[in-house]
């Protein structure tokens, strides 16, 4: 993959930050519109409206300065703080934990979720901070992998995260259907197997076919609603994950 120069690529941070904390900014008056706060009333407010304000400044100003040659200057002094020491990897897997598990931890926080829930922009500047954290946490344990390249691992594993707890939470024996037509991934699949399951012999079905096959092997047994639900849940992940092999080979992608 060509990699951009250090100089674009930290252009390239500090401008989208930049506009995430903007539209935080907004997402946050937004917020206090919709509940009624009087922002100049609470001090809670004034100290994170300070803090969003103070933020975006410095990203602002940072992305100015770097087009000037004290950001030349920033960008060289970027690499050498990387420098291995005895506590790089620990520090380095820290930064990793923390980027990895820190949204789905922060956004999971009822007090998060009841005053901050709606506000789109603050979830989506705090995917970026925790997303920019993994990716220092790359780069100490490994110095020589590129900042696009750590950027990008930090972003697909951050991604994977949220998908395994948004999906794996729909894991459950509740007895209603959880979404839109979701007992036709139950019924279609049976039709493979109609005999075994209702006695008797109907035609298989004709909307999706291949999906439904691959959902019926949990009626090869007396599977449990949750086994059901699991099953889909984990062939989302495994026919994704096949696709990776041939894809590299087709592409002729050597680096892992």
């Amino acid at each position: 993959m060509r990699q951009p120069s250090p100089s674009t690529f930290w252009r390239f941070i500090f401008a989208t930050v930049s506009l995430f904390a903007l539209f935080a900014f907004w997402s946050l008056v937004e917020t206090t519109r919709q509940l009624g706060i009087l922002v100049s009333s609470s001090k809670p407010w004034i100290g994170l409206f300070a803090l969003m304000a103070a933020f975006t400044l410095m990203m602002l100003f940072l992305l100015v300065i770097s087009f000037t040659k004290s950001g030349e200057r920033l960008n060289a002094t970027l690499e050498p703080i990387l420098a291995g020491t005895q506590y790089q990897k620990l520090l380095g897997i820290l930064f990793v934990a923390i980027g990895l598990s820190g949204f789905a931890w922060f956004t999971s926080n009822s007090y998060f979720i009841g005053i901050l829930g709606n506000a789109t922009g603050v979830r989506y500047l705090l995917v970026v901070v925790f997303c920019l954290t993994g990716m220092w946490g790359i780069k100490i344990i490994r110095p020589k992998t590129a900042w696009l390249t750590a950027l990008l691992i930090a972003l697909l594993g951050q991604s994977i995260i949220q998908l395994i707890l948004f999906f794996f939470t729909q894991v459950t024996s509740y007895p209603f259907a959880m979404g839109w037509s979701e007992t036709s991934r139950f019924y279609f699949p049976s039709l493979f197997l109609s005999e075994k399951v209702y006695g008797q012999k109907f035609p298989w079905p004709v909307l999706h076919p291949t999906l439904h096959l691959l959902l019926a092997p949990p009626y090869l047994f007396d599977a449990p609603l949750w086994f059901h639900r699991f099953w889909q849940v984990t062939l989302r992940f495994v026919l994704i994950g096949l696709i990776v092999p041939p894809l590299l080979k087709r592409l002729e992608i050597q680096s892992r």
